[in-house]
């Protein structure tokens, strides 16, 4: 039974490897899975198989040809979009018969309506949908998931302590705090380095701030982080200083690499972390909170080691991709059957 998983979006990020994920769930399930992504969409040499869409425009008229072609030859069941874009290509094109399932990776929730179903990956985010006027029954939960491939691994604090961090560079992930919680800690002579993955509109931004703090020797810009392994192994804490985070797979992703974590108590986080047991949490957008957290870590590595032993328990509990694929393959037989 063929399944279409859909994201036509071009950049990099959670919902990319979302997509990329759940053609792994899919996969585990058994299911026929056919990968359509955009012809420009930086993840494609990470699935060589997808189908390709031009998506010349927004709304590309060849890309619905495509899309409407594909539909008709392989007649999927179900077919899953990520994205609000993905949503309206399918929307606007699959027979009734044809069940569409939208996968609601952040708060804009307007094209979901379109959706027969939707699969959220938070608490928050299923109430917020239903606040909204969504209709609860129409409502799945599932987290999103990480395939396990390491074992715990204990490891000491470099010198200097390396924290790191990774994700697009956007006001809602934070990183302008976690500047000025590096700076506080070097006022208050702790020997820290900071690595600061990833890129984006605020690129500039953030490299000048670290400048103006008087960090930048001590603040590296590596750009995307392709090899995690490396990175993971030059840091010491994972920290996410998200604003706003509808769930924050980096998370999952720190924990596989048994790094301690600090985090802000925004939305995702909150539901995937316990505080002073999995990770310690910090006051959204407060440096000195995150600094303090921070700190918490470098003073107590017994602390911190004992945190990401606990996270990567919790990890293997709940967001392993053959745990996960298992709730997926229920609900794709309850909107069929």
């Amino acid at each position: 039974m063929p399944i279409f998983n859909i994201m036509v979006s071009r950049e990099l990020g959670g919902i990319q490897q979302a997509y990329l994920d759940y053609n792994e769930a899919l996969q585990e399930t058994g299911y026929q899975v056919i990968n359509i992504s955009s012809a420009y969409a930086l993840i494609n040499d990470q699935l060589t198989d997808s189908i390709k869409l031009p998506t010349l425009t927004s709304w590309c008229i060849i890309s619905k040809i495509y899309l409407r072609i594909l539909i008709a030859l392989y007649r999927p069941n179900v077919i899953i979009a990520h994205g609000g874009r993905a949503i309206n290509f399918a929307a606007a094109l699959k027979p009734k018969s044809v069940k569409l399932i939208g996968v609601a990776h952040n708060y804009s929730y307007k094209r979901l309506k379109k959706c027969d179903y939707v699969i959220v990956i938070t608490d928050h985010l299923r109430q917020y949908m239903t606040d909204n006027g969504y209709d609860h029954d129409r409502i799945f939960q599932i987290p999103n998931m990480l395939r396990i491939n390491l074992k715990y691994e204990e490891s000491k604090f470099h010198d200097p302590i390396v924290i790191g961090s990774y994700g697009r560079f956007v006001k809602q992930k934070g990183y302008e705090y976690l500047l000025d919680a590096l700076a506080i800690l070097k006022h208050r002579e702790y020997n820290v380095r900071l690595v600061l993955g990833g890129g984006g509109e605020d690129e500039e931004q953030l490299k000048n701030k670290s400048k103006e703090l008087d960090i930048n020797e001590i603040t590296t810009f590596p750009g995307w982080i392709k090899d995690k392994k490396k990175f993971f192994a030059e840091i010491d804490i994972f920290c996410l200083p998200s604003i706003h985070e509808p769930f924050g797979i980096v998370l999952l992703e720190a924990m596989e690499y048994s790094k301690p974590i600090v985090s802000t108590k925004c939305e995702g986080p909150s539901e995937i972390l316990d505080h002073n047991v999995d990770a310690l949490l910090a006051t959204v957008n407060s440096a000195e909170d995150l600094a303090d957290k921070l700190t918490e870590f470098v003073d107590n590595p017994e602390k911190a080691k004992k945190c990401a032993k606990s996270a990567y328990s919790k990890l293997c509990s709940k967001y392993d991709i053959k745990i996960v694929s298992r709730k997926l393959g229920d609900i794709i037989n309850k909107v069929l059957y």
